[in-house]
């Protein structure tokens, strides 16, 4: 996963 901030920041975020 590769870190995002869709869901929060730093999130790991997989297949989204």
């Amino acid at each position: 996963g590769t870190d995002t901030q869709y869901f929060g920041a730093g999130s790991r975020l997989i297949v989204l």
